[in-house]
C-alpha cells in the first residue's frame, strides 16, 4: 500500500516537472525574440548618433537570441566595418549570405565598402560610383565608407568631395562632422577643425573619442585652460580614461601646475605607465621640478617606445644640456632636427603632394622611407608596396624593401629580401 502511494506521488511529481519544463521551454521560445528586439532597439538608438562600437555590441547581443537572422548579421557586419573591426564584419557578412543563400544589393555594397576601407578602393570604385551619381537610401553609407577609404589613402580632394556631399544629405551626422574636422586638421586649419568637433559634441556630448581629438586641437591652439576643461569633462564620464588623465597632466604642466600634473600621473592605470607619452610627461614633471637627473631616464625610455616622439627628443636634448653632457646633447639635436624634418615632409606629402600626384610611385616610396625612419615599419612597408603597385619597376621601393627584410634576419624575411633582390637584378 505504502509503495503504491509513493509510486503515485513520484509519478505526479514527474508529470508536474515535465509540464513545468514544457511551459519553461515555451516561455523561453516566446521571450527570445523579445530580448533580441530589445537589443536591436538599443543598436538603433546608438546609431542615431553614430556610436558604431556600441551599436555593434548591441547587434552581437541580439544575435545570441536570434542567431539565424540574416538581417541582424548584415547590420552587425555594417557596424563592425564602421567600428573598423574588419574580421568581424567579414564574418557576419559571410553568415548573412549563407542564411539568405544569395547576395542582396545591401550585402554587395557592404562587401565593396569593406574592401574599399581595407586597401582595395581602386578595385571596387566602379561598383560604388553609381550610388553617388543616382542617390538613394544607400548613398550616405557609400559616402561614409569612401570618406574613410580616401582619407586612409591621403586622397584628400576626393575625401573632401565625399564629406561635403555627405553633410549636405545628413547635416547633423556626428561622424560626418568628425571627418570634416579631421580633414581640416590635416590641412592645418585648427580653427575650422575645432568648430566641427565642437558642433559634433553639441549633438552628442558623450562622444569621448571626439572630445579627446577636440582637446588636442585646443592644445595645438595653446588654449590650455580650455584643454583642461575638456579632459575634466571626460574624466567625469569615465574616471579611469588613461588618455584624459595624461592629457590633463599635460595641460596642468602648461598652466604651471606641476604638482597637479604629478598627482594626475599617480592615478594613471598601471598598464599605461610604459607608454611613450606617459614617460615623456613624467620626464617633464621632473624637469619642471628641477630634477634633470630624474627626468633623463623617463625621456630616454619615451624615445625607446616611440622613436619619432618629437617632444621627448627635444626635451631630452635640453635635459642633457642642463646636465652638462654637451656632446650627447648635440647628437640629440641632430636627431631632433631629422624627426622635425620628417614630420614636416610627411605633412607636405599627405596634404599637398599626394592629392596633386595620385599615381606618383616615388612620392609613396618616400613616405614609406619616412615611416621606416620613424620606427613605424608596418606603415613603411605598406607604402612601399603601394609604390610598387603604381610602378612595379620602382627600384627605390625594391631596394628599401630588400634592406628592410634583410635587417629582420628570420628565414621568411630573408626569402622576401631575395625576391626583391631578384626583381632588381631582372630590371638592370
Amino acid at each position: 500500500m505504502f509503495v503504491r502511494m509513493t509510486r503515485r506521488r513520484v509519478g505526479r511529481l514527474l508529470l508536474i516537472c515535465g509540464l513545468l519544463g514544457v511551459i519553461g521551454l515555451g516561455l523561453w521560445a516566446a521571450t527570445r525574440p523579445l530580448i533580441a528586439n530589445y537589443y536591436q532597439r538599443q543598436a538603433t538608438k546608438a546609431l542615431e548618433k553614430q556610436r558604431y562600437s556600441q551599436a555593434h555590441a548591441a547587434y552581437e547581443a541580439a544575435l545570441r537570441y536570434r542567431p539565424d537572422s540574416a538581417q541582424l548579421h548584415l547590420l552587425a557586419a555594417r557596424t563592425a566595418r564602421q567600428a573598423r573591426d574588419y574580421p568581424a564584419a567579414r564574418q557576419h557578412l559571410q553568415r548573412c549570405r549563407e542564411l539568405q543563400k544569395g547576395v542582396s544589393e545591401e550585402q554587395q555594397v557592404e562587401g565593396y565598402l569593406i574592401r574599399a576601407q581595407t586597401g582595395e578602393l581602386d578595385a571596387v570604385l566602379d561598383y560604388l560610383t553609381p550610388y553617388l551619381v543616382q542617390e538613394g537610401p544607400l548613398t550616405p553609407l557609400v559616402l561614409e565608407g569612401l570618406t574613410r577609404a580616401y582619407m586612409g589613402k591621403y586622397q584628400t580632394n576626393m575625401a573632401w568631395a565625399c564629406i561635403k556631399r555627405w553633410l549636405e544629405i545628413e547635416p547633423a551626422n556626428v561622424e560626418a562632422l568628425f571627418w570634416r574636422g579631421t580633414w581640416f586638421a590635416q590641412q592645418q586649419n585648427v580653427r575650422a577643425a575645432s568648430d566641427d568637433y565642437r558642433r559634433a559634441l553639441e549633438i552628442d556630448p558623450e562622444r569621448t573619442d571626439i572630445r579627446l581629438t577636440y582637446a588636442e586641437m585646443l592644445r595645438a591652439d595653446k588654449k590650455f585652460k580650455e584643454v583642461a576643461e575638456q579632459y575634466q569633462l571626460i574624466l567625469r564620464q569615465t574616471p579611469q580614461n588613461a588618455d584624459a588623465i595624461l592629457g590633463l597632466a599635460q595641460a596642468d604642466l602648461e598652466l604651471g601646475l606641476t604638482a597637479d600634473a604629478r598627482h594626475q600621473l599617480e592615478v594613471m592605470p598601471e598598464e599605461r605607465r610604459d607608454a611613450a607619452d606617459y614617460l615623456w610627461v613624467m620626464g617633464m614633471v621632473e624637469m619642471r621640478s628641477d630634477h634633470p637627473d630624474k627626468a633623463e631616464p623617463f625621456l630616454r625610455r619615451a624615445l625607446e617606445r616611440d622613436p619619432r616622439h618629437l617632444d621627448a627628443c627635444y626635451n631630452l636634448m635640453l635635459c642633457l644640456s642642463r646636465l652638462g653632457r654637451d656632446s650627447e646633447a648635440t647628437q640629440m639635436r641632430a636627431r631632433f632636427e631629422q624627426i622635425e624634418k620628417d614630420q614636416k615632409r610627411l605633412i607636405q606629402l599627405t596634404t599637398h603632394d599626394f592629392p596633386a600626384q595620385p599615381n606618383n610611385a616615388e612620392l609613396r616610396c618616400e613616405l614609406g622611407e619616412i615611416y621606416l625612419r620613424m620606427g613605424l615599419p608596418e606603415r613603411g612597408v605598406h607604402w612601399l608596396h603601394i609604390a610598387l603597385k603604381l610602378d612595379p619597376g620602382c627600384r627605390r621601393a625594391h631596394e628599401r624593401l630588400r634592406d628592410y627584410y634583410q635587417s629582420l634576419g628570420d628565414p621568411e624575411s630573408l626569402e622576401k629580401a631575395d625576391l626583391h633582390r631578384r626583381q632588381l637584378a631582372d630590371r638592370r
